[in-house]
């Protein structure tokens, strides 16, 4: 996940519609990212479901 996705998750408050329709739209471009290169080892794509995972928790537990 790039810092910009990252940066976008973690500046919202996630109280308004427009907030989750914002990490919304950062996650699905990570997504779409990562299936771009789905062509990668089986490890490669494992590890970005999990940075996904992860960064999510963190962007959640923030607010």
């Amino acid at each position: 996940m790039s810092l910009e996705e990252v940066r976008t998750l973690l500046s919202l408050a996630l109280r308004r519609k427009a907030d989750y329709r914002a990490a919304n739209l950062a996650l699905n471009e990570h997504i779409g990212h990562v299936r771009t290169h789905l062509h990668r080892p089986h490890d490669a794509f494992i590890d970005d479901a999990i940075e996904i995972i992860f960064l999510i928790a963190i962007a959640m537990s923030i607010h």
